[in-house]
């Protein structure tokens, strides 16, 4: 039996999955799946804003004068133009500029993430993409030691990730579903079942 957990939405496979560990059910386990992204949403949504200002104000500085005045006069349609300017420049951040995936695994008591981007020579800001795998694990492997604890576990999870961080300079690794549940998690047992 294979479960994903990938989202904190997830409640159902993570019941699932405390029955299985708890009745001794022998499952393969992928941790989480981690979104590698071109560029920070900071970045993103600053370079997003100065394209929708730059079309939106542009020409002779009377065309942009009106322009201006008219925004400021009907803040309605300001509106309008910016969000479809928005989503010409690309939309939200959070799934249009995923670049990659790390799908953190357990391999016996190691820690490791297999790693697929996109299918590119050069990656830009683009709609279409094509995902491939490069690797079975992106950083060197964490060796786990016997009788840590969860939260012991959960660090060694982290220094991995840490890891991968270095190998994908200029790129971000959104690690916020990790952290969020990640104290939560009986990783003891996880390891257990995927041995």
């Amino acid at each position: 039996m294979f479960i994903v957990v990938n989202s904190l939405g997830s409640v159902v496979a993570l019941l699932t999955l405390m029955w299985l560990c708890e009745n001794e059910v022998n499952v393969e386990i992928q941790l989480l799946t981690l979104p590698v992204y071109r560029i920070s949403s900071e970045l993103y949504y600053k370079q997003r804003e100065e394209f929708a200002e730059r079309h939106m104000y542009h020409g002779s500085e009377e065309t942009i004068r009106v322009a201006k005045e008219f925004h400021r006069k009907s803040p309605k349609y300001k509106k309008i133009y910016v969000e479809h300017l928005n989503n010409k420049y690309g939309g939200t951040w959070e799934f249009n500029e995923v670049i990659g995936h790390i799908k953190l695994h357990f391999l016996g008591n190691q820690i490791r993430g297999e790693y697929w981007k996109v299918n590119a020579k050069r990656i830009v800001k683009t709609r279409s993409k094509t995902f491939e795998y490069v690797t079975h694990k992106l950083a060197a492997e964490i060796s786990i030691p016997p009788n840590v604890s969860d939260q012991e576990i959960f660090e060694y999870i982290c220094k991995y990730v840490d890891r991968c961080k270095k190998e994908l300079k200029q790129r971000t690794i959104d690690e916020s579903q990790l952290l969020s549940i990640g104290r939560f998690i009986k990783w003891r047992e996880l390891m257990r079942t995927s041995a």
